[in-house]
């Protein structure tokens, strides 16, 4: 099932202490890209299906990651979390991961730290791509894929905040960008955000809508109602193609 994900990528200090041994293990391991790739992939199901992931949570908390996978047992650290498998980022010689698998408390209640990976399914969410440029994309290295340092997304998203408020006032992608800001102040200050598309552009010819997400801001931002107009026409185009696929399949 196609669908856009965001995760973010926190250095190692950003865990308790007692599950970096098991992360960096993680990471570490013979074909761990491999390994997050089917972890992650069963994960996004199950949050989908479960209608988990598929809205931005405030910073109070949200639904868990979940995989359906028992395995995941086998790499929880004393702490009493487990994880299943990392996807790994290296920047400045810093090692970055960002968990797939099942965050619990010892005692089983869920964990309350936002999830690091959020999931939509048949979906390309404006507000997601308000954080990202074409250069972010160069850095990621594959069509769909952006990464972008934390403070740069946070930036980008209250800029997006202030543009949507003076722009269309207290709309859905208002609050929705409004959600995004919030959770992205719930990480670490040196993390890195990706947006990850690529599973879904190849049904929309290669567009993600990125750039009419950026253009649509700039034309709000300058008084533009036109520009701003034929963006977001743009927008609920690609989105209707996708909704009636996603109907058929």
């Amino acid at each position: 099932m196609p669908a856009t994900t965001l995760r973010v990528y926190e250095p190692l200090e950003a865990f308790a202490i007692a599950e970096r041994p098991a992360l960096e293990a993680l990471a570490l391991r013979e074909g761990a890209d491999r390994r997050a790739d089917e972890a992650e992939r069963a994960a996004s199901w199950r949050a989908v299906l479960t209608g988990q992931g598929a809205v931005v949570p405030g910073v109070d908390g949200g639904p868990p990651e979940a995989v359906a996978d028992p395995r995941a047992a086998r790499t929880r650290p004393p702490g009493g979390r487990r994880h299943l498998a990392v996807r790994v980022l290296r920047s400045g010689g810093v090692v970055l991961v960002c968990p797939v698998g099942e965050r619990e408390d010892e005692d089983g209640r869920r964990a309350q730290r936002p999830p690091r990976r959020l999931v939509r399914g048949w979906t390309l969410p404006e507000a997601w791509f308000a954080l990202v440029r074409a250069a972010d994309g160069e850095r990621a290295g594959g069509r769909g894929r952006y990464l972008v340092p934390m403070s740069t997304a946070r930036s980008r998203a209250a800029r997006a905040l202030k543009t949507l408020r003076l722009g269309v006032g207290e709309t859905e992608l208002t609050a929705e960008t409004e959600l995004l800001a919030r959770w992205l102040e719930s990480f670490h200050p040196r993390a890195w955000v990706e947006v990850d598309a690529s599973a879904i552009i190849g049904f929309t010819g290669g567009e993600d809508g990125a750039e009419d997400v950026r253009l649509g801001l700039e034309c709000l931002a300058a008084g533009d109602a036109t520009g701003a107009a034929a963006s977001y026409h743009r927008l609920t185009n690609r989105q209707r193609l996708l909704d009636s696929l996603s109907r058929s399949s």
